[in-house]
């Protein structure tokens, strides 16, 4: 019924892992954003102009590309669905793959809180 699915798995994780890399790079843009309204508001309409705006997305969006091309393709980190399952695996279970993707996440997870966290005592120490 789904052989297609589990044949073209290795793409769709392709795509699912691009679309999150490029999402974490939102976020953490996202929390420059608040950072930069609470602590330089005055120039912020400066840093965050259309023009900027948008190279900071395109930015992102090759930056999300290249890394999971890199980590998935070139090192061999791809991940697949297995047969009979609907799970995604790397294919190649090596500790590179899971500690590497698990540092890459974690480095984003720790920016925005970081970003998210000193904008907030900024407002709190501010009010």
């Amino acid at each position: 019924k789904c052989s297609g699915m589990y044949a073209l798995s290795e793409h769709f994780g392709l795509a699912i892992l691009a679309a999150y890399q490029i999402c974490c790079f939102s976020h953490v843009s996202i929390s420059i954003n608040r950072s930069i309204a609470i602590n330089l508001p005055l120039s912020y309409s400066k840093i965050f102009s259309e023009r900027n705006t948008l190279v900071m997305i395109v930015i992102y969006w090759i930056l999300g590309i290249a890394i999971t091309v890199w980590m998935f393709k070139l090192v061999e980190c791809a991940q697949y669905l297995p047969d009979g399952t609907w799970i995604y695996a790397f294919k190649a279970a090596t500790d590179f793959c899971w500690y590497g993707s698990f540092a890459i996440n974690s480095t984003w997870v720790a920016i925005v809180a970081l970003l998210d966290g000193s904008t907030m005592l900024r407002i709190h120490c501010t009010y």
